[in-house]
């Protein structure tokens, strides 16, 4: 916004001092021609004009809720989400993976239970493969939220993944809430803002970040009740 309200204040500390050397007895120190007055507006509205290309195109906000993304982007996400989802590994990008690690467990148990019973930022799926071995290979998907072409920022930056000697406790650090229902474009501070019209309905798509576990069939994997609607076993 300071690309846009340096030029006005500078337009408005000039009008003043004409003003002020205008209405003084005295000789006024300043008489700018009409001609002038005019120049100088239109070379506001003209910097406002190019203020808002460029805010527009280049969102200068850094603190904003959404950042653009094209259309390649989201496809290329989306196939590679579509191969995680059926278990096609082999076509997972690896862009996409936030985390990798091995785990060992002790005496063939394994536990899965979230921090607050009932909340989990993840989704979870259990892949069983043949085998007596106690590690327990994961990772961790991304997820994203978009909306009309712009990309909700640290969407992930909540969960939170906490490997224990036979187990995992997974949580969230923070809240993460985006009322989406009735959103219009802000392009001055690349932020989606309230609006009650049904005219102003957006599309949005979400993908919850997914944590993947390929695990032994010989280690017992028990999962807590409260989140077990959110885990898939194949």
């Amino acid at each position: 916004m300071s690309i846009i309200l340096l030029p006005l204040i500078i337009i408005l500390l000039i009008t003043l001092g004409f003003q002020a050397t205008k209405n003084n007895s005295h000789k006024p120190l300043v008489r700018l021609p009409r001609k002038v007055s005019v120049y100088i507006l239109m070379s506001y509205f003209i910097v406002i004009v190019l203020a808002t290309f460029v805010l527009y195109l280049i969102p200068l906000n850094e603190n904003s809720e959404f950042q653009s993304i094209d259309q390649a982007e989201v496809n290329r996400f989306t196939s590679s989400f579509v191969s995680l989802y059926e278990g096609k590994f082999e076509d997972v990008d690896s862009k996409y993976l936030m985390k990798e690690w091995v785990q060992e467990v002790r005496n063939d148990e394994f536990y899965l239970k979230p921090k607050t019973l009932g909340q989990m930022p993840v989704l979870i799926t259990i892949e069983r493969i043949p085998g007596d071995s106690n590690r327990i290979e994961a990772f961790l998907y991304e997820g994203k939220l978009i909306m009309n072409g712009y990309e909700a920022k640290d969407f992930n930056k909540h969960n939170k993944i906490d490997p224990s000697e036979n187990g995992l406790t997974i949580s969230s650090t923070g809240t993460r809430s985006y009322d989406l229902a009735y959103f219009e474009y802000d392009m001055f501070t690349t932020q989606f803002t309230k609006n009650d019209s049904d005219s102003h309905r957006n599309s949005t798509s979400e993908w919850s970040s997914r944590l993947h576990l390929k695990i032994p069939e010989s280690i017992n994997v028990t999962i807590d009740e409260s989140i077990a609607h959110q885990v898939n076993e194949r």
